[in-house]
Order: structure tokens, then C-alpha cells, then sequence
């Protein structure tokens, strides 16, 4: 179980069920090698959790662009068999720990994550951060800050320079 120094009434704080948000790039394979080497995380509770965008497909979905209505529902079926791939990958010497994944559609990456957050008694989320700045956050947003702004339980955020 990962525990924390800061002191909680009682005690250190101890985080059961940790979510994990991926995304299928380098960043994200690299932020869970380091966590799961460098912490010991015994008889937890992970949720890996995948967000598929819609937005696109949901704005540019239709005969005359060519894409077709149910890109979104084939890019989760793949999704979810990439998060498979992770499982086995990052998680098959984790012992007491439990492993589920999860893929959403949604037109807002953070608001699927709160609410899967709020839905699954979750105590901490653990989620890498690009620390874009300027132009690029202006455009691009950040899904780390909105979830760090709504999220009912503490997030643990690393940066990408940090991994």
C-alpha cells in the first residue's frame, strides 16, 4: 500500500484504490515503469483508466467527410486491448494487488476522470503532467490542472521532465 509522509489525523495516510489515467504514448510507459519501481504499492487497488476523445469523431462524424459514426466505438475496442498489453507488461509481478482496466468515451478527458474517480471510491489519483506552457497550454489546455481543480481526493502529479 502506498503510504505518504504527510500527516493525516491518526496517522500517515494510506491510498487503497489508486487510479492510474494512461495515455498510449512514451511518457505515459515510462511514468508507470519509475512509480512501480521506485514504490511499493502492496495490497492496492489499481484502476488504469483510458479516455477515448470523442470530440472529434462527434463534430467530423459523417458520410460526406468520410469518417465513419462509430470511429469512436472502435478505437475503444482498441484501447481496451492496449490497456491489456499494459497490465501485462507494468503489472504482472505486483503481487496482492489488484489490476483493472477501464476505457471511457467522452467529449472531456478530466470530467471522465473525476467522474470515474467520484463512481469508484477512489483515494488518489496518480497522473503524469506535460507542463506545456504558453501557446500551447492556451490551445491544447491541461487535463492534469482540470482534474487537480475538481477531483474529490488528493492527485499525485509528476512532471515529464521529472520521469
Amino acid at each position: 500500500m502506498l503510504w505518504f509522509t504527510h500527516q493525516a489525523k491518526g496517522g500517515c495516510m494510506n491510498f487503497k484504490n489508486i487510479l492510474l489515467p494512461i495515455e498510449f504514448n512514451d511518457t505515459s510507459k515510462l511514468f508507470l515503469k519509475e512509480l512501480l519501481h521506485t514504490h511499493e504499492f502492496s495490497e492496492s487497488n489499481f484502476y488504469l483508466l483510458n479516455v477515448v476523445d470523442i470530440s472529434d469523431t462527434y463534430l467530423y462524424s459523417g458520410r460526406h467527410l468520410g469518417i465513419p459514426a462509430n470511429l469512436s466505438d472502435e478505437i475503444a475496442e482498441a484501447a481496451k486491448q492496449d490497456m491489456e498489453v499494459i497490465k501485462k507488461e507494468f503489472f504482472y509481478e505486483k503481487g496482492d494487488s489488484t489490476i483493472s482496466t477501464h476505457v471511457r468515451k467522452g467529449l472531456s478527458i478530466s470530467e471522465e476522470i473525476v467522474s470515474f474517480v467520484k463512481n469508484n471510491d477512489i483515494d488518489l489519483v496518480i497522473m503524469p503532467s506535460h507542463a506545456r506552457k504558453g501557446i500551447q497550454r492556451m490551445f491544447l489546455g491541461s487535463v492534469t490542472e482540470q482534474v487537480l481543480r475538481d477531483c474529490p481526493c488528493p492527485v499525485l502529479t509528476v512532471r515529464n521532465k521529472d520521469i
